[in-house]
């Protein structure tokens, strides 16, 4: 059995002038990165997906002021809420410690719905 295509994207405004921020995985995590500049202000955006059997690829991001990182990193780590910390969200958390990333995790639900999910607060 071929494993699932998985992918990442990205949508931005047109109004917003971006750039392909390269990001080499070397066929681990899938990353988009980009940077934007919008009224005066520039941010990257880096919006991961990490497989579950493939490894993370954190370094892979360069991580600076005025970025944001979004995404599913398949990890268990005990500052998002998790009970049971798993090897992941270990190098997540001290990864995310490390480059001084704050977290912004509003605590959902996942309803399976026609093989996709839909995240629903509350």
């Amino acid at each position: 059995m071929e494993p699932k295509a998985r992918t990442v994207i990205a949508l931005v405004k047109n109004d917003i002038t971006t750039l392909e921020i390269e990001v080499n995985t070397v066929d681990r995590a899938e990353i988009i990165g980009t940077k934007l500049h919008f009224q005066d202000k520039n941010n990257s955006v880096y919006n991961y997906y990490g497989p579950p059997e493939k490894e993370l690829a954190l370094h892979a991001m360069v991580v600076s002021d005025q970025c944001n990182v979004v995404g599913d990193f398949n990890c268990h780590p005990p500052n998002w809420g998790y009970e049971n910390q798993d090897a992941r969200g270990e190098e997540v958390e001290d990864w995310q410690t490390n480059m001084s990333l704050l977290l912004l995790k509003t605590f959902v639900v996942a309803r399976r719905i026609y093989q996709s999910f839909i995240h629903a607060h509350g």
